[in-house]
């Protein structure tokens, strides 16, 4: 109960604010951004770099939404995400009503103090990448809420994951690598998704104590192996590929 109501007062100390800012001020709602964010502790948490990186998101995110015609069909203007820093990693939104008044649709989820706490330290960058990521799969799980357009958000998860990938040495992961044949240019947008719940799925397990990090990875990992092997699985809408012997 108190996670709650710490997460209400937040939204209720936002929603004063808009007030007092917007009394005679009606040209500020023109401005208005697309995307808003926030963070309530549900822990002790100490970031410094927090703020600067969930308004390097927004300037990030904002002319994608704009560009991608984002809002054209939707029952709000705008978008308020509230990062809960928190124990476990629960990146599916939990939604509010919309803010008539505002046109303004309140989601949060919540996210690993002590993950947040060690980018915040060691790697500003990330961190931002990080939230960025969060807050772009967050936006995707709207569009699919309210049948909004995606593509423009789908290439920004894409490009997001590669970045906070790049560090990984994944030539070395030897024992889950797969030689294919016709494995070249983008996988689709639903081997994508279907990564991404394989990936969430896993993590479920570990945050239940069911098995370890490692090993629900290499589970995700058989699961592609086997299914792209007996052809369930395609990386491609257009094309096949073919399972190759190892060189």
């Amino acid at each position: 109960m108190r996670r709650h109501h710490k997460v209400e007062s937040f939204y209720k100390e936002i929603n004063r604010w808009k007030e007092i800012n917007l009394i005679g001020k009606e040209h500020v709602m023109a401005a208005k951004r697309r995307l808003l964010m926030g963070g309530v502790d549900l822990v002790k948490t100490r970031l410094k770099n927090a703020s600067t990186a969930m308004l390097a998101v927004c300037d990030e995110l904002d002319p994608i939404l704009e560009k991608s015609g984002f809002f054209v069909n939707a029952p709000f203007e705008c978008i308020s995400l509230i990062l809960r820093y928190g124990l476990v990693n629960k990146i599916d939104p939990e939604y509010q009503s919309i803010d008539h008044r505002h046109s303004e649709l309140p989601i949060s989820v919540e996210l690993d103090a002590n993950l947040l706490q060690s980018l915040d330290r060691s790697d500003p960058v990330r961190l931002r990448d990080l939230l960025s990521l969060v807050a772009t799969a967050a936006l995707l799980d709207v569009s699919a809420k309210f049948g909004l357009a995606s593509d423009s958000l789908r290439a920004k998860k894409k490009d997001l994951i590669g970045r906070l990938g790049s560090t990984a040495d994944i030539g070395k992961d030897t024992e889950n690598l797969m030689h294919l044949a016709g494995h070249t240019g983008d996988h689709s947008g639903a081997y994508y998704d279907l990564v991404q719940r394989l990936l969430s799925d896993g993590w479920k397990t570990v945050e239940n104590g069911e098995q370890t990090a490692a090993e629900a990875y290499k589970g995700v990992c058989r699961t592609l192996r086997e299914g792209i092997t007996d052809g369930t699985i395609r990386p491609y809408n257009s094309k096949d590929v073919i399972p190759a012997p190892m060189p």
